[in-house]
């Protein structure tokens, strides 16, 4: 093939490759006001989506857009009728008791552990603590507690090693609600 036919060949290629990535970038939907235009056909029920004006014979344009105005609200609508009644809840908890208990820390390095059980058919709820004061003060520094469930009915408490706490008593209280 000779030199000069194929350098046209391609300009005409480049050319004709122009013109479509115009074309397309200049067809977009919606349009730059936010209109979808499409065509519908009552002879099959089709919609096309198209750009503006380009409805074939027998075809309706149908526009719409896609940055509507909100619309005024409409006017209450009339009381439905009552519906059926529905099926009895599951009951909830109710206060079942309180366990209280002591936490005595060891006499040499201060930590332990104690445990609190609710009485059977109920649940525990929380736990919480306090230190007893043994020596006359009405305030005492807080190590390290915790405070946490043991399975669906218990409680534990743990007191963390500090001879600061040695031999210190703790008291223990759960909450215990019924098991409905």
């Amino acid at each position: 093939m000779d030199t000069r036919v194929r350098r046209s060949l391609t300009a005409l290629t480049v050319f004709v490759l122009a013109g479509v990535v115009a074309g397309v970038a200049w067809a977009t939907i919606p349009d730059g006001t936010g209109t979808i235009h499409s065509c519908f056909s009552a002879s099959d029920k089709s919609l096309r989506v198209v750009d503006t004006g380009s409805c074939a014979k027998g075809e309706a344009p149908v526009s719409w857009n896609q940055n509507a105005i909100q619309g005024l609200q409409g006017q209450q609508g009339s009381q439905g009728p009552q519906g059926d009644t529905g099926s009895q809840g599951l009951a909830g908890l109710t206060f079942g008791s309180t366990q209280n208990g002591n936490l005595f820390t060891d006499p040499v390095i201060g930590g332990g552990f104690a445990s609190l059980t609710c009485p059977t058919g109920q649940k525990a709820l929380e736990g919480g603590w306090n230190w007893w004061v043994l020596d006359g003060s009405t305030k005492m520094d807080q190590p390290d507690v915790e405070s946490f469930p043991i399975g669906d009915d218990s409680w534990g408490f743990a007191v963390g090693a500090n001879s600061t706490y040695a031999g210190e008593p703790l008291a223990i209280t759960l909450t215990c609600v019924n098991a409905g």
